[in-house]
């Protein structure tokens, strides 16, 4: 991909006849590499549900709205005794769940139990400070499933589909991050710069725990420098030839409509983006109301 480094590194270019200038210029020229690095890194594992957001993610990932998400969450934990208290706004767990948490693990449903293994580092649940946490626990605990023996057969399809996403989470919030070597090649053709980013994954981590349910229509696909591309090995000095160019034409998209995951993130995180810097320290922690009533609000 083309980048000015002169603006911030953009990939614009304004006009459609610039473009072909720059296709023109390198095409069948010879390219020589100049930056070309491999980072290790780390993608940490998400986080326990709390009810916000679960219900931003049932919003995003099934289309449910907030007081869906809220009714099901609530009818699992009151009927179905298949999840823990849902009107919680911690994500965390205190030290003395961590027995329960493994008794929970051994009593899932049989689909899970293959899933369980990369949660434990030998007979040891994995724990961290992002979710054993005695100091970040309020009046209630994260969402988690129950340790009682349940049935999803039994349940309706969107209890099942919910039950399932906070079943998935907790198995990944256990699980070790997801390691990757992160690659970028910078090519320079006839003056003009050249990127190419890709990640091979080495330890696929809480990864190898896929969510069951996919994001509903109208949601972004990954970046180009999301994807997960192998790249070829390459050194500083290499030269190859370029064997053809593409120009793709885009526009800027307004704002999307706000949806109730869109809602909840601004409900839980408003004064964020005032300018006034005692405002916002004066907002930070606070929020339009609570776990248990932004449904009702919305």
């Amino acid at each position: 991909m083309w980048f000015n480094p002169k603006e911030e590194n953009t990939t614009h270019i304004p006009t459609k006849e610039a473009a072909e200038e720059i296709a023109a210029a390198v095409k069948g020229k010879a390219g020589t590499v100049t930056l070309a690095e491999t980072k290790r890194k780390q993608d940490a594992a998400p986080q326990l549900y709390d009810l916000t957001t679960l219900q931003r993610d049932a919003n995003r990932m099934l289309g449910f709205t907030a007081n869906k998400t809220l009714k099901i969450a609530q009818s699992l934990y009151e009927t179905r005794k298949a999840l823990t208290y849902p009107r919680t706004d911690s994500r965390y767990l205190p030290p003395d769940m961590i027995p329960r948490v493994v008794q929970t693990m051994k009593q899932l449903p049989e689909s899970y139990q293959g899933m369980i293994g990369g949660a434990f580092n030998g007979d040891k649940l994995n724990i961290s400070k992002r979710t054993i946490d005695a100091s970040k626990v309020t009046d209630h605990h994260a969402i988690i499933p129950t340790a009682q023996r349940v049935n999803p057969a039994g349940f309706d399809e969107d209890e099942r589909l919910l039950y399932d996403m906070v079943v998935r989470r907790m198995l990944q919030a256990f699980y070790p991050p997801c390691v990757y070597d992160a690659t970028e090649i910078q090519t320079t053709v006839e003056g003009h710069l050249f990127k190419t980013t890709g990640r091979v994954v080495i330890d696929q981590g809480w990864k190898a725990v896929p969510p069951l349910a996919k994001p509903v229509k109208g949601k972004k696909k990954k970046s180009a420098e999301e994807e997960e591309t192998l790249l070829p090995p390459v050194a500083l000095g290499d030269t190859r030839t370029v064997a053809k160019t593409t120009i793709k034409q885009e526009a800027t998209t307004p704002p999307a409509h706000h949806n109730d995951a869109s809602l909840l993130n601004a409900m839980e995180k408003c004064g964020k983006d005032l300018d006034d810097e005692e405002l916002q320290k004066q907002m930070k922690g606070s929020g339009i109301g609570t776990p248990a009533t932004r449904a009702a609000i919305i």
